[in-house]
């Protein structure tokens, strides 16, 4: 068994050019790497480490092979990492080190960023996905529901207590398959049995295109309210109340009205801001990047210029150092 506290899943779905890039940038790395790949056809490696296990789960949905690697997993704490985003070491260290002397916590995260996608190939963009603290450190569940949608922060990409998170995902295969139910999931269920830790640390690094699934698959907003839906949506929400066991009677009623009370409002939330639609300062931006010739190279230079103005108060010299490493990779595997 290796070092690491914690295994890495990396979750691959045809990407296999980003599976390679990957595996570059944890190589020599502490922690035991699994492979879930659901993909229509099997990778082929030139050469596989000892630390890395590759499962093939042809046709498996998102939460169909989670539920099946989890069990197997013997390290005390695990993470998954999508295969377009980067989870940095270092953040996976500090989360570990946290959840060790922090029983009462059940997940652990740090600061994320969002890179955009070619901007490698210029001038390397990020901003903050999410800003300021949103730790979770309240006594009740329904009270840590409550704050988790206040504002919401993913907690699916977090280092997870390997035991919590198996429960989490034990039978959940069966009940649903839409992509960010499973986001819901492992963001709801993990706060029933402890708190939330915000780290100041870089943790992870995620794509940001507008082709990506989250921009392609159906949100909350829509699965609350359509028929297509109704029957997966009842199925999530039966699934949550069967992990609610430990708890008394009473508090069962007050976190199942907390659950789908939270839901429906943040449901009404992700409506508003679509309804909205872009905000005057993104039009003018498209209106520019239409001018022939200096459009594009103004919109970029001013769009990085904040960006980095904006990240550079949060990041320390290693945290560039490890962006520098990440752009290198996106131009090598481009």
């Amino acid at each position: 068994m290796l070092k690491g506290q914690a295994t890495i899943i990396i979750i691959l779905h045809n990407r296999h050019r980003n599976l390679d890039r990957l595996l570059d940038y944890y190589a020599g790395v502490e922690f035991p790497i699994v492979i879930a790949d659901s993909s229509k056809q099997e990778h082929k490696f030139e050469h596989l480490s000892d630390s890395v296990k590759y499962i093939y789960t042809p046709g498996f949905s998102f939460t169909q092979k989670v539920e099946e690697i989890l069990p197997a997993i013997n390290t005390p704490y695990v993470l998954m990492c999508a295969d377009d985003d980067f989870v940095v070491p270092s953040g996976i260290r500090a989360c570990t080190e946290f959840l060790d002397k922090n029983n009462e916590y059940s997940c652990a995260q740090g600061m994320i960023l969002k890179y955009y996608v070619n901007t490698h190939e210029t001038d390397f963009r990020v901003d903050m996905l999410y800003q300021g603290d949103f730790s979770i450190n309240t006594m009740h569940p329904w009270e840590r529901i409550n704050k988790l949608f206040q504002p919401y922060k993913s907690l699916l990409y977090g280092v997870h207590r390997t035991k919590v998170l198996n429960n989490v995902f034990k039978g959940a295969g069966k009940s649903f398959r839409n992509l960010y139910l499973n986001e819901y999931l492992t963001s709801i269920v993990p706060l029933f049995y402890g708190k939330y830790k915000d780290i100041e640390v870089l943790y992870q690094v995620r794509e940001h295109s507008d082709f990506s699934d989250d921009k392609t698959v159906d949100n909350i907003d829509v699965i609350v309210q359509s028929e297509k839906y109704r029957d997966e949506y009842r199925s999530f929400l039966a699934y949550l109340n069967t992990k609610m066991g430990h708890l008394h009677v009473e508090e069962q009623d007050q976190l199942k009205k907390a659950v789908r009370l939270c839901l429906e409002m943040y449901a009404g939330h992700v409506r508003q801001i679509k309804e909205q639609g872009l905000p005057l300062k993104k039009q003018f931006g498209k209106l520019l990047l239409n001018i022939p010739g200096i459009g594009k190279t103004l919109i970029q230079k001013r769009r990085n210029s904040k960006s980095r103005a904006s990240v550079s108060r949060y990041l320390t010299p290693k945290d560039w150092d490890e962006l520098e490493i990440i752009s290198g990779l996106l131009k090598k595997f481009k």
